[in-house]
């Protein structure tokens, strides 16, 4: 979604929210890893700058002790489709065509590790098919 320049500039001044509020300063400054788990926890991202302005209100009041909780992330499943899609592109690309291969291949691309082809996120798996289709030449 494109933002406007009244939008640009709220975002912007809740980033810096984020980064002078208590617990920031108080912990998290000093803790980055720590401060990107709870990110990715809640949001599914690892930096503010990527947060929604909704996102951004609800870290900020969180980070400045106004609510007690985070939202809990949960990535969509990849679809029926898309599995089908990207079985049907490893078998093409690869010499090893086995699930623990394809795993390994969707890690190196997503950088996140799966145990099972049906537990992949829609977000890796939309990288997986696109870098496989780059590869094999398609569009």
């Amino acid at each position: 979604m494109k933002m406007n320049a009244k939008q640009k500039a709220y975002h912007k001044a809740l980033i810096q929210s984020v980064h002078v509020s208590k617990k920031y300063r108080a912990y998290y400054k000093d803790n980055k890893e720590e401060y990107q788990d709870v990110m990715e926890k809640a949001f599914g991202v690892r930096s503010s700058k990527v947060l929604t302005i909704d996102a951004l209100v609800l870290f900020v009041s969180w980070l400045n002790e106004r609510s007690d909780t985070l939202p809990v992330f949960m990535p969509e499943a990849l679809s029926d489709a898309q599995e089908h899609a990207l079985r049907d592109l490893w078998q093409r690309y690869a010499r090893d065509t086995s699930e623990a291969a394809l795993l390994g291949f969707v890690h190196r691309v997503s950088r996140k590790p799966y145990m099972n082809v049906r537990l992949i996120d829609k977000e890796s798996a939309t990288k997986a098919i696109t870098a496989l289709k780059k590869t094999l030449g398609e569009r």
